[in-house]
Formats: C-alpha cells, structure tokens, sequence
C-alpha cells in the first residue's frame, strides 16, 4: 500500500509541476531566444521537467544547453523561482555551473557534458516514460553547447 501511495504522490507532485504558469518568463524566452510561442511553452515545460526530475531524484543531473539557458532565465525571477522551487520542488534547486571553475581541457570538459547529458536523458526517458523533446536531443546532435548542471 505504502508504494502505491507514493506512486499517487508522485503523480500529483508532476501534475502540479506541470501545470505551473510563468507567462512572463515564457515571454522572455520567446524574446530572448527567439522561439515561437509554442517552442517557449515547450522549452519552460522541458525545464520544469528537468528541474522536478533533479528535486525527486536527489543527486546532480546535468541539463541540456537549451533546458539550462530557460533555467538560467528562470532564476533571474528570484522571488518566483524561489517560490516554485518551495512549493513544488520541496527544497531550493540550486544551480552550479559545471566542474566549479576548474581550468581543465575544454575538450574533456565538451566530452563530460555529453556523457552528462546523456544520463539525465536516460533518466527522464525512465521517469516520464517517452521521448524527450527536441529540447533534449539537440544535445546530443551538438555536444559542443555550453556548459552547466544542476545540483542540491
């Protein structure tokens, strides 16, 4: 009984994630990445995914370049994000930029991020049980995106 609780909780949990409004955020994203307003409602749902999966699953996840760059975006909504994270996350999701400053081959650090990425699809692909939008793959058609990832 205990785990068809927990079951229910979860689905409540990423319904409500879902279901989470930021019209200004989403603006910002159709203006400052220059995306259709269906691509902006798609990349926030895709971050907010991202950022549910990081919160449920307890352990750092490195998010595709363009998921990271809506959650950059997020973040600068301080109050907002702060409040979402509370409310629907539980805790703070904290944002760490990618080996913490370490001066390393850029190269190696382009090849981590893939792997990286790559396990929080495999990840995403377990939990939510489909594919991943072209917000996720286009990572791993262009390994050489930015780099950043999240952590608790």
């Amino acid at each position: 009984m205990k785990a068809q609780t927990k079951l229910t909780t979860v689905v409540i949990a990423i319904n409500a994630v879902m279901a989470y409004r930021h019209v200004q955020l989403v603006n910002r994203l159709r203006r400052k990445l220059k995306l259709s307003k269906e691509d902006a409602k798609l990349l926030f749902d895709d971050m907010k995914k991202f950022l549910y999966l990081a919160a449920l699953l307890k352990q750092e996840l490195t998010p595709p370049s363009q998921v990271d760059e809506a959650w950059h975006h997020f973040i600068l909504y301080t109050k907002d994000y702060d409040k979402f994270c509370h409310r629907f996350l539980g805790r703070f999701i904290h944002h760490v930029p990618q080996l913490h400053g370490a001066v390393v081959d850029e190269k190696a650090v382009k090849e981590h991020r893939s792997v990286a990425v790559g396990k929080t699809i495999k990840l995403y692909q377990e939990h939510f049980r489909d594919s991943p939008s072209k917000f996720w793959m286009i990572e791993l058609e262009h390994p050489e995106c930015s780099s950043c990832q999240g952590d608790d």
